[in-house]
């Protein structure tokens, strides 16, 4: 992350945790990325509310990028995407969460 690549921070925290998911850095560093995701679906789902999907659908492709697999933000950007009548959008982010649920 800190070499602005979120990408490739992300596959290697996620390689990191399947040689030693219990490894003190990578818990502190889970921990880190599911407390900011938090606060991105909490600041987004209130932007969502207030009916400025545009604004949700921008924060959540940047969001994503650095968490592609987090299936909530996945959701409430079909969500907004189904609001904007993006629908082919929407649907592509439901089947993604989908695939990310059920593997």
């Amino acid at each position: 992350w800190r070499l602005n690549n979120p990408q490739a921070g992300q596959i290697n925290l996620d390689k990191a945790h399947q040689v030693d998911p219990g490894h003190p850095e990578v818990q502190i560093l889970k921990r880190s990325v599911a407390k900011r995701n938090q606060i991105v679906y909490q600041n987004t789902a209130r932007t969502m509310l207030n009916n400025d999907c545009e604004s949700t659908v921008e924060e959540l492709d940047r969001a994503l990028q650095v968490t592609p697999t987090n299936v909530n933000m996945l959701l409430l950007r079909a969500a907004a995407h189904r609001k904007l009548g993006n629908l082919k959008e929407s649907l592509a982010d439901v089947k993604r969460a989908k695939d990310v649920y059920t593997r």
